[in-house]
């Protein structure tokens, strides 16, 4: 799907574009429901928050990242329940407090936003939840609660560092070309996986900074990929249902209509028990776009010349992780210590942040179309401003990874 496709950014009906407002509306309320604290929140909790909200600006996103994750893990295991996002389908009104500051809860907003257009990003969860503002404004703030708790800004600020050299190179997972309607694909190769040697949560995180990292493949107004699963010598030692799990919640939950379409190539007998038990966790939307295929049927999707040669094309590339050179590791070294300059950067990010936010809350609120037009253009204006400020502040809180060294990706904020 492209940004021109009907329900997408440039081709909404006169109902989605209301829907749009409404959601913008919502959203401010629920920011501030959701750093607000519940009855059951100790004074202790309420002033461990005010000191947060007052070291924000100082203090490093994966410290605050990692208070976050500790705070939630704590009231976790005093409630009973797991750490982990619940359903995504519930209603606005029964989103749970975060105790984090509101402030920090629109941040993490708009580094899902990233390079992208705001609006095109609650679009998406609008579209996975069917046009319903209230189920789409709980999706997206339990997508921002598990970036917080997850730690998202923290692996991207970290990246391959947190990976082991031997799963980057293992090339189990990499993006390569586009498929016949300019969608990044990535290649995925289970047969490379044995899930009893991995440790999963940095696999986790690799997945994460991988998905993060190749958003900078995509080339408007494409908006999707194209996942092909080679499934070739796989067998049951390969066969990872926590991992496979917590992809599927990446894809449906927390990165909602980002699926163009998943080729299953080559699947051997043995893979139809395993899908059995993958297939119900499966959105039904999400399910309609998965496709098992023959090495000889990829052709009707993606152009031989980004095939790879054993998947009968004519791509003679084999992955080779590159890692970082010295002269990078300086580089980064360097900009991790000019911690005024970043929070020079950060401060004009979020200010230009609060002027869109601004903007957009009396766009939504506004009942004259003459308002509403002359409001929009202003946004689009403040929606670029934020866009550069972001790109400006991304060497100092994001790494490069084999995408940017090799060249498959280009990521603005990201010269040296």
């Amino acid at each position: 799907m492209t940004a021109k496709d009907p329900g997408h950014l440039e081709n909404l009906s006169d109902e989605q574009q209301q829907a749009l407002r409404q959601m913008w509306a919502q959203l401010f309320d629920a920011l501030e429901k959701a750093s607000a604290h519940n009855s059951e929140t100790s004074t202790q909790e309420i002033a461990e928050d005010a000191k947060l909200e007052a070291a924000e600006a100082k203090a490093p996103k994966s410290l605050i990242a990692s208070v976050f994750r500790s705070r939630r893990n704590d009231d976790s295991s005093r409630s009973g329940t797991s750490g982990r996002s619940k359903s995504t389908t519930r209603k606005a009104d029964e989103v749970d407090s975060f105790p984090v500051p509101k402030a920090t809860l629109l941040e993490e907003l708009f580094l899902l936003v990233a390079y992208d257009n705001p609006d095109a990003m609650v679009l998406r969860f609008l579209r996975a939840r069917k046009w319903d503002v209230d189920a789409a404004i709980a999706m997206l703030m339990q997508c921002i609660r598990w970036r917080i708790e997850f730690g998202v800004r923290s692996i991207m600020e970290g990246g391959e560092s947190l990976v082991s050299v031997t799963e980057l190179s293992a090339g189990k997972g990499y993006f390569r070309g586009y498929d016949m309607k300019d969608r990044p694909c990535v290649f995925v190769r289970p047969r490379l996986h044995m899930k009893d040697d991995c440790d999963l949560a940095a696999l986790e995180k690799f997945v994460v900074l991988t998905i993060e990292s190749g958003r900078n493949m995509l080339k408007y107004p494409v908006e999707t990929i194209c996942l092909v699963f080679d499934m070739t010598d796989f067998g049951l030692r390969n066969m990872d249902y926590k991992l496979a799990k917590f992809m599927t919640s990446c894809l449906e939950a927390y990165y909602p209509e980002s699926l163009g379409v998943a080729l299953i190539v080559n699947a051997p007998w043995i893979f139809n028990g395993c899908w059995t038990i993958i297939q119900p966790w499966l959105d039904p939307v999400v399910a309609s776009k998965i496709h098992f295929v023959k090495a000889a049927e990829l052709a009707d999707y993606i152009p031989l010349s980004n095939l790879p040669a054993d998947l009968d094309g004519q791509d003679d590339y084999v992955f080779a992780y590159v890692p970082a050179s010295e002269s990078e590791l300086k580089t980064v070294q360097e900009l991790r210590a000019d911690t005024s300059t970043k929070a020079l950067r950060h401060q004009e990010w979020m200010m230009d942040i609060h002027a869109f936010m601004k903007i957009t809350q009396e766009w939504s609120a506004s009942t004259q179309e003459d308002t509403v037009k002359s409001l929009s253009v202003e946004r689009s204006l403040a929606s670029e401003r934020v866009r550069m400020t972001f790109t400006a502040l991304v060497p100092f809180i994001r790494s490069k990874t084999y995408l940017h060294r090799t060249g498959t990706v280009h990521e603005a904020g990201i010269t040296y």
